[in-house]
């Protein structure tokens, strides 16, 4: 089957949660606070299927105060849905939402102006256009496509679910390497306890055993479900749940699940980030579903305007090359970046820059020369996928 995972954005009450119901009749608010409030509180998952494509949905909350819940939803967008009201038009949570996806790389949005029955024409097309201009200075965001929409208008949702069947999935590094954070926890009589995540590298399949690396324990796999249905086996992208051998009071959101072998825990990383940000500035520090209090240490600026900064970390992390993050301090986004060397190095500053180089280049070649000069006794190649995103052929090719 053809999936892509296809989530929401955009400022509280612009009608994300009552477009997906529009789309699938789905509920997203199910929760008394969030039916009593009138707001999405937690991500919500469902999906839409016709023939042989399965649009897997996640709903992110628009409410300023939940923004680390948007980013560990957003993380595994395929393609965004950004819900724009006509009548309020953009306000600052999208435009917070906007940044996010730049940040995480998900390059690819489908601009739908919301609530039409309640705007004229000049002033739909206003929205739009301002909508357009704005994301217009993120150069990595591209429009695909934009629909003005009403659930009052059969018609325009019907225009707007036929197009979703066209979405790709996002061209991802990683290979067949499973990393999936955990974002739910719970328990279901017969089956005992379940976890969800989004699978974005990889596949699982029922029998297999699975390394959550933060308790340093192996789960084995009692039986995958993709919306409600018995699978044997998931294949990214999808959203994925799994029933574990494991007691529900060890497992937390945030927590990654892959195989033995393949990460080891650090509490530094270096990145490249661009945004606002101070040496010695306390940060959260916001990847996958997983959030860590963090230090930033400023080791270098770069012609590009980005900088090279060390985080350390409050508590273990589980990194790998290339992976996308999200600054927060004092609860708004403050910028992002990449992650370039995922794992604590014994290189001084002046040769920690010079391998920073190397990998800002993907000149892993030299990379690996670097390494070899700091670890007298040689270091696996198994890290390799973890250090640099390579498989253990390309990265035997580079040795």
């Amino acid at each position: 089957m053809n999936s892509v995972i296809i989530g929401t954005a955009g400022h509280i009450d612009h009608g994300k949660t009552a477009l997906i119901k529009a789309l699938n009749g789905f509920e997203g608010d199910r929760m008394p606070s969030e039916k009593q409030r009138g707001i999405t509180i937690d991500l919500s998952f469902s999906h839409l299927r016709s023939g042989d494509t399965n649009v897997a949905f996640i709903d992110v909350p628009g409410h300023e105060n939940l923004v680390k819940t948007m980013i560990s939803g957003a993380y595994a967008f395929d393609a965004a849905m950004l819900v724009v009201a006509a009548d309020d038009g953009l306000m600052p949570q999208s435009k917070e939402h906007i940044q996010i996806l730049s940040l995480l790389g998900v390059k690819s949005v489908i601009l739908c102006i919301s609530k039409c029955d309640l705007a004229d024409d000049a002033r739909r097309s206003e929205v739009a256009a301002q909508c357009r201009e704005y994301i217009c200075k993120f150069k990595n965001l591209q429009i695909l496509n934009t629909f003005f929409i009403s659930i009052k208008d059969p018609a325009s949702i019907a225009e707007l679910k036929n197009y979703l069947f066209n979405i790709k999935p996002a061209q991802r590094q990683g290979g067949g390497v499973v990393h999936y954070y955990i974002d739910r926890v719970f328990s279901l009589k017969g089956l005992g306890t379940i976890v969800t995540g989004s699978l974005i590298n990889g596949a699982i399949s029922k029998g297999e055993k699975l390394y959550n690396c933060d308790l340093g324990k192996i789960f084995n796999v009692k039986s995958v479900q993709i919306h409600d249905e018995d699978t044997p086996l998931a294949q990214a992208p999808n959203r994925v749940a799994l029933s574990l051998d494991a007691k529900t009071s060890e497992l937390q959101k945030g927590q990654i699940l892959s195989k033995k072998g393949f990460f080891r825990g650090f509490n530094e990383a270096d990145c490249t980030f661009s945004g606002e940000i101070s040496h010695n500035q306390d940060v959260l520090f916001c990847v996958g579903s997983k959030q860590s209090a963090a230090k930033a240490l400023i080791l270098k600026e770069l012609p590009s305007g980005e900088k090279l900064v060390s985080f350390k970390f409050d508590k273990t992390m589980f990194l790998k090359f290339d992976e996308a993050f999200v600054l927060i301090s004092d609860a708004r986004v403050i910028g992002g970046g990449r992650v370039l060397n995922p794992v604590l190095e014994p290189l001084k500053k002046a040769g920690k820059i010079l391998f920073l180089a190397s990998l800002l280049k993907h000149d892993f070649v030299e990379a690996f020369s670097i390494l070899k000069e700091a670890h007298k006794n040689g270091f696996g190649i198994i890290s390799s996928y973890q250090r640099f995103g390579l498989s253990h052929e390309e990265a035997v090719d580079v040795a």
